[in-house]
């Protein structure tokens, strides 16, 4: 997890096949879930959520997983909280 401004914060997960999961995930070899939430008082509030899967034959890299689904993350942030947009996008650089 990284913080940002605002009490905002990016959480990321790598879930690769075949460990951590009770059933395989078909025609999947494992996925990058991103998501940026807001502390507001006590409550962590979920802004948005991006998810990026990997294809059965294509070899599992976290880099590019948690870039794809920050990308996506960020284009959700767009529709659902606008007034946000902005400044996440300038505090997260993709590399």
């Amino acid at each position: 997890m990284f913080k940002l401004k605002n009490n905002i914060a990016v959480k990321i997960q790598h879930i690769h096949n075949g460990k951590n999961l009770a059933r395989p995930i078909k025609n999947c070899n494992g996925y990058t879930i991103a998501t940026i939430t807001q502390k507001r008082g006590d409550l962590n509030i979920k802004l948005a959520e991006g998810i990026a899967q990997c294809n059965k034959l294509d070899q599992f890299n976290k880099r590019t997983g948690r870039i794809k689904a920050i990308g996506e993350a960020i284009s959700n942030l767009k529709h659902h909280h606008p007034e946000l947009y902005d400044e996440v996008k300038s505090q997260i650089t993709l590399r």
